[in-house]
């Protein structure tokens, strides 16, 4: 089996390559220089070149909050035309199984637990709001073609993600990869405070990168059976504060940490359901503190952060 995998270069590419370099299919993982996926024809052509059996579209143009402001029509087009020249390439050489890789940025902002019956059911996230609108389109695109053409093309709508290779650019971390490297740096220089933004009490959910890898890979066999989009999470959520407490103790951070109440906490909780996933075989294998540990003992490892 010829399995094409877009973004194969981040973070969750390169779980989901790594599992699967022993499972023994072929695979594609061109690189953004060798495939454009915002040319249509460019993806296309690779395609039938090509021919991927089953499709994981991991890839995205991604960036901070400014940036999402300052240029929401580039975020915008830049990931609807990526999934819609995908989908139709996919369609156009009969490849029926196409996984999509989506977020919680699809869901409302007033909503708390997110269900899958909660998209369309309110406003999105008005900082990132092209983002969001290009992932849920995508979302929604997988679902009508699958409905009018009777392919798999189904999404994944995963928490906020954390582990080895993740982008640890200023500006383009996560919030556990930034948390860590923000402590690490003060350890490095013996700043004994540690600045965090808001009051600590937001609430978050966050997934070990390779439990997520893990579920993918099985969803190969069970495209066929999942539900048009399916939450997959930890189906758990702390404080910001729990978080920034659960990685000092694991760096062995002394200091303190400072409350900057002039700054936005965000909201105050989202939490995927995943009540539908559980039925399905969803089930994570990494707790809280093993992930944190794994994720520094890469960045230590790639000489990011000192031992």
């Amino acid at each position: 089996m010829k399995l094409l995998i877009t973004g194969a270069s981040g973070m969750v590419g390169h779980a989901l390559v790594r599992r699967l370099n022993n499972k023994g299919s072929e695979l594609l993982t061109p690189s953004s220089s060798e495939l454009d996926l915002t040319s249509e024809l460019a993806t296309i052509n690779y395609f039938k070149k090509y021919k991927p059996d089953f499709v994981f579209h991991l890839a995205g143009y991604v960036g901070n909050l400014e940036e999402n402001n300052q240029f929401p029509a580039k975020f915008y087009f830049s990931n609807i035309s990526m999934a819609l020249n995908i989908l139709q390439a996919a369609f156009k050489i009969n490849c029926k199984n196409v996984l999509n890789l989506s977020s919680a940025c699809v869901y409302p902002t007033e909503k708390s637990i997110l269900n899958e019956n909660d998209l369309l059911q309110g406003p999105l996230d008005e900082s990132r709001e092209s983002y969001s609108l290009a992932k849920l389109s995508a979302v929604y695109a997988c679902n009508y073609m699958s409905q009018e053409y009777l392919v798999n093309y189904k999404s994944i709508i995963a928490c906020n993600l954390y582990g080895p290779h993740d982008r640890v650019q200023v500006g383009k971390t996560h919030f556990m990869m930034a948390a860590i490297l923000k402590i690490s740096k003060a350890i490095a220089q013996g700043d004994q405070v540690v600045d965090i933004w808001g009051d600590g009490t937001a609430r978050r959910e966050l997934l070990y990168v390779d439990d997520l890898a893990k579920y993918l890979i099985n969803a190969i066999e069970k495209i066929s059976i999942l539900p048009s989009c399916l939450n997959l999470g930890s189906g758990m959520d702390q404080s910001i504060k729990e978080y920034y407490q659960v990685i000092a103790k694991i760096l062995g951070y002394q200091g303190r940490f400072n409350y900057d109440h002039t700054k936005p906490s965000g909201v105050p909780q989202r939490l995927l359901d995943i009540s539908l996933a559980k039925t399905l075989g969803w089930e994570i294998e990494t707790s809280l503190e093993n992930g944190v540990h794994k994720t520094v003992d890469w960045l230590r490892q790639q000489k990011i952060i000192e031992e």
